[in-house]
């Protein structure tokens, strides 16, 4: 089985049940193959069960083996059951259990309502797993004989929680003077909270329930809230108002893909953002120095003009070293303005994306703006010592003063 993934590091492999380390799910009605999958250092097991396709349609697909079984769930029409796991905590002296010693029964807590759980010992270091409730047919899990001890954590049954609700239009530039309306839709029955200060909402922050109109730039963070306690992921879209009438021209040569040219500097005024995707079509990317100059449909107040930029180093893309603006009446008389160095350092998350902004506070007709990409890759980048260092950026925006 081949699955391409969205980087070139991606290693995918699908092992047959004689394989060393290989973990096979047996049920009565057959069995579950299980899928190694290594990406950005980490490693992740899927299991796939074949089963009866019973919804299909352009919201997605769901896929139920059984009654009481995982499902595959994509998209909207999914069912909602309840699913199964196994947890492996930290090896531990109380935690490590040998293969061919009596294997505990951990049982559910009575009071809260969970079923109990049962591990009875198996043949051969392996146990049985079932749940009582959600799965009449039995499973079994083999534990590689090659092991001397295992690691093992009571199973615990969990409710999946909702889907995050919607946001049309997701990030994106407005022209300022504008008045957008943000939609929130539900992909199920729920209440969608939401904050416009970039604070997580809660159960007790505003409902919505029509168009959020926007007259400033706004962060809004949302949630799907169920009536049983469950909530959904939590959402965010940031929404910015640009001065309208911009021209832009640029002497940077973009990566030559299609992928990363689009139509060039053109797409910088696109209203549309970026994503944590590097490939969904929005990111303008490129082996030189990124030069930004912009014509301004006439002499007008403007606090600060910023850039979107990216930052994925296990894929050669990092943050600019250092950003520098020029501005003035018109092209030909342009003055240095400020510059902003940005810190070398990783960003939090492994994929980022982050606007950086160079104050102006003065009446401005056109500007030029540069981002200077490392000469390499720094050290704490995968590829450290590398000259292709590349830089993405998405958008410009000048916010009116």
């Amino acid at each position: 089985m081949v699955l391409n993934g969205a980087h070139s590091d991606d290693t995918i492999s699908e092992q047959n049940d004689s394989t060393a380390g290989n973990a096979l799910y047996k049920t009565m009605e057959g069995s579950i193959q299980r899928i190694f999958m290594e990406h950005e250092g980490f490693s992740y097991a899927l299991d796939v069960e074949t089963g009866q396709l019973i919804q299909a349609g352009a919201d997605g697909v769901t896929i139920c083996p059984e009654e009481g079984k995982i499902c595959l769930r994509l998209g909207v029409p999914a069912d909602r059951q309840t699913i199964f796991s196994e947890e492996l905590p930290a090896d531990g002296a109380e935690n490590e259990i040998a293969a061919d010693s009596p294997t505990p029964v951990p049982r559910g807590n009575e009071n809260d309502g969970s079923p109990a759980k049962e591990l009875a010992a198996g043949s051969s270091g392996s146990f049985h797993h079932r749940n009582e409730k959600t799965c009449p047919a039995e499973r079994e899990i083999a534990v590689p004989e090659a092991s001397h001890h295992t690691s093992l954590a009571a199973a615990k049954v969990f409710q999946v929680p909702p889907m995050a609700p919607v946001m049309e239009p997701k990030s994106c530039l407005f022209p300022a003077g504008s008045t957008p309306r943000i939609h929130l839709h539900a992909p199920e029955p729920g209440e969608i909270h939401y904050t416009l200060d970039g604070t997580a909402p809660t159960k007790d922050s505003p409902c919505y329930s029509s168009p959020l109109e926007l007259s400033g730039d706004t962060v809004i963070r949302a949630g799907l809230f169920l009536p049983d306690g469950r909530y959904s992921e939590i959402v965010s879209s940031e929404y910015h108002f640009t001065v309208p009438g911009l021209v832009l021209t640029s002497s940077t040569r973009f990566d030559p893909r299609p992928v990363f040219r689009g139509n060039g500097i053109a797409d910088f005024l696109e209203p549309l953002r970026g994503s944590l995707d590097y490939l969904d079509g929005r990111w303008r990317g490129t082996l030189q120095n990124l030069e930004i100059c912009g014509q301004l449909p006439g002499l007008i107040p403007v606090e600060q003009i910023t850039v979107g930029f990216l930052s994925h180093h296990r894929s050669g893309i990092i943050y600019p070293e250092y950003l520098e603006l020029y501005t003035g009446p018109d092209a030909q008389h342009l003055a240095f303005t400020a510059k902003l160095e940005i810190p070398c350092r990783p960003c939090p998350r492994e994929i980022a994306r982050q606007d950086f902004s160079l104050p102006v506070r003065e009446n401005i007709g056109a500007f030029r703006f540069v981002a200077h990409r490392y000469a390499k890759m720094p050290q704490w980048c995968c590829y450290k010592g590398s000259t292709g260092v590349f830089t993405m950026a998405d958008n410009v925006y000048c916010t009116p003063l």
